[in-house]
């Protein structure tokens, strides 16, 4: 989904928040737009340069593989923030951000796709990842 998308609803939830809860809603901002820097980093570490429309055409055109793991796109990532939630009011805002964030992307991939195109856990991401490692060399050595 795009990062307009995203802000746009976080922007409504602010709305419809902030008059009862105050200024602390502003981080549903960050936690439902600025997550998305992990899909630059990812990019930048795997191609070592940023040039946001080659970035944009890459994830793309790259939707059905799996490009790399999104550190603030998982379960592990959502878990931890929503402990943090009962101890810091700002992380609880993060986390509806974040929350509403993920609601968007799975929504938008599943409409998409029928199905999830992201691996939504670092640990799923590992399980996955030695799989195409260990196919990708059985057909360097066939």
């Amino acid at each position: 989904m795009l990062p307009q998308t995203h802000f746009l609803v976080s922007i409504v939830l602010f709305i419809i928040f902030y008059p009862f809860f105050g200024p602390a809603t502003l981080w549903i901002l960050a936690g439902g737009v600025l997550i998305d820097i992990d899909h630059p980093s990812l990019y930048i570490f795997r191609f070592k340069k940023f040039r946001l429309k080659e970035m944009f055409n890459y994830f793309e055109n790259n939707k059905k593989l799996m490009v790399g793991l999104f550190v603030f796109h998982n379960v592990e990532f959502l878990f931890l923030m929503i402990v943090l939630s009962f101890f810091y009011q700002a992380a609880f805002w993060f986390t509806v951000g974040l929350f509403a964030h993920y609601l968007c992307d799975w929504l938008s991939e599943f409409r998409k796709g029928g199905t999830f195109l992201k691996p939504y856990s670092f640990f799923y991401w590992l399980k996955i990842r030695k799989a195409y490692k260990r196919e990708a060399g059985k057909n360097e050595h066939a």
